[in-house]
């Protein structure tokens, strides 16, 4: 028998098994990853389970809602860089507008991407959240560099 066949007899009869476990069935390269896990489309695909549209699409952008308005209403936030440094008045209120805009952007990606009958919901709401975090962070930086 010719190696080839061998390979091909073996790889048919893998096929023909049926698959018992998904964690089972993976295919790993020589460092231990994943072969088979392509995470080009991560940003583009939302959670289609009910458990990740709660967790990314309600409970972290209630999170980022409550910091963002302790920034605007104490008008105090923090960033990091080489240390910690605090923001106080427009800088911590732009912060603050910064958090909403990405709680706004993930709970529509999240939340809203599923719903396939609502796709402007989905896509306005992700363009909308990433220009107003854009523009709040952009403040930000702006105000710690001058």
């Amino acid at each position: 028998m010719v190696r080839g066949d061998t390979l091909a007899a073996t790889y048919l009869l893998a096929e023909a098994t049926p698959a018992r476990s998904i964690m089972f069935n993976r295919r790993y390269n020589s460092a231990g990853i994943d072969a088979k896990a392509d995470l080009t489309g991560w940003l583009e695909a939302p959670p289609e389970d009910w458990r990740g549209r709660i967790l990314a699409g309600v409970l972290f952008p209630l999170i980022l809602i409550a910091a963002g308005l302790y920034c605007i209403i104490a008008q105090r936030g923090l960033i990091v860089g080489r240390g910690w440094y605090t923001l106080r008045g427009t800088a911590a209120v732009a912060q603050g507008i910064a958090a909403l805009g990405a709680a706004l952007f993930f709970h529509a990606h999240a939340f809203w991407g599923p719903v396939w009958r609502l796709p402007i919901i989905h896509e306005l709401g992700r363009i909308v959240g990433a220009i107003v975090f854009i523009g709040g962070f952009g403040y930000v930086l702006w105000s710690a560099v001058r």
